[in-house]
């Protein structure tokens, strides 16, 4: 699928980008190119799951980093990200005995996030954001 907007008999002198997969790190990546100014093509084999009746596929928890936010935060969306998670310290590891350890997520003093269930998920507000740094905006349905 072409997630472009962009004419290509546009006159535009831009040097165009065409990133493979519209999961979390193409559009991360999308956005990064479209931010330097880059026209950017984004090509994805599932259909816009933000438009989507039935989203097929797995469904994972996810957990931001110290790393992962310093990355949303170059493309100006790690505080719309973090206002959608929930703080988190650790995960809890079971043990076969029926003991329990925490191990915490990142060094101390670091902010942790996992993503919530409900409200948006954080790859479509990285297409939103994507999305928005193309000319004209919008993403066509799967042909």
């Amino acid at each position: 699928m072409d997630y472009s907007t962009n004419d290509r008999k546009s006159t535009s002198k831009k040097k165009v980008v065409a990133v493979v997969g519209g999961g979390l790190v193409g559009n991360l990546n999308a956005c990064y190119f479209a931010k330097r100014g880059f026209q950017v093509e984004v090509f994805e084999s599932r259909e816009d799951i933000r438009q989507a009746k039935i989203v097929k596929g797995r469904s994972i928890n996810l957990v931001l980093s110290h790393r992962g936010r310093q990355a949303l935060k170059h493309v100006g969306m790690e505080d719309t990200i973090v206002s959608k998670g929930i703080p988190m310290h650790s995960r809890m590891i079971h043990a076969l005995n029926g003991t329990q350890s925490p191990i915490p997520y990142g060094k101390k003093g670091q902010r942790i996030y996992g993503s919530l269930g409900t409200g948006p998920d954080p790859n479509d507000l990285r297409e939103e954001e994507a999305e928005k740094e193309r000319p004209e905006g919008g993403l066509p349905s799967e042909e």
